[in-house]
């Protein structure tokens, strides 16, 4: 048999993650401008939220358990994409050094991001009474939508550890 032709992996096929991602490169600088965005989006949500979710009257407080799930789930998904886009253009190029040093340098922001204003948000949400929850469904009736994700966060209490703690977990996972 003769030996068959080396493949040439340049001329296989290719994501084009530029157009669903949404980012020139990963060298672009609308990610670390997204980035920026979605940690101002955090900031406003921990001082909107924090010390707020018992309270199922919006009138009082100004915020409700669904709305401010509804704002989690955006900055996560806003997180989510700079992620995927990140893994998926380094997994095609394992071999480019300064492409995993910018992957590992906004893996950092983004634990920094969580750590600093999101990761009250899930201890906090656990520690709810399932009274609370229940008045909170009663209330909010469009909340039972996220029942599952609510009675996931509170299985998962008894793991949970401080805030302070987690906070110093999740600002070191990047490492």
């Amino acid at each position: 048999m003769p030996p068959s032709a080396p493949v040439v992996l340049d001329d296989l096929p290719r994501w084009e993650l530029e157009a669903k991602f949404g980012f020139q490169s990963p060298f672009a600088e609308d990610i670390d401008a997204h980035l920026e965005q979605t940690k101002a989006m955090a900031k406003a949500f921990r001082e909107k939220y924090e010390g707020k979710l018992e309270s199922t009257d919006s009138s009082t407080n100004g915020c409700s358990l669904l709305e401010a799930i509804q704002e989690y789930e955006e900055i996560a998904s806003r997180q989510g994409l700079v992620s995927s886009y990140l893994s998926l253009s380094y997994d095609v190029k394992l071999n480019d050094d300064a492409l995993k040093k910018r992957k590992g340098a906004l893996s950092q922001i983004q634990s920094a991001i969580v750590g600093d204003y999101l990761e009250w948000f899930t201890l906090d949400v656990a520690s709810l009474a399932p009274e609370t929850l229940e008045k909170h469904y009663l209330v909010t009736p469009a909340l039972t939508q996220y029942k599952s994700f609510l009675e996931e966060l509170q299985r998962q209490k008894p793991h949970d550890l401080s805030k302070d703690v987690e906070r110093a977990l999740t600002v070191r996972a990047p490492y």
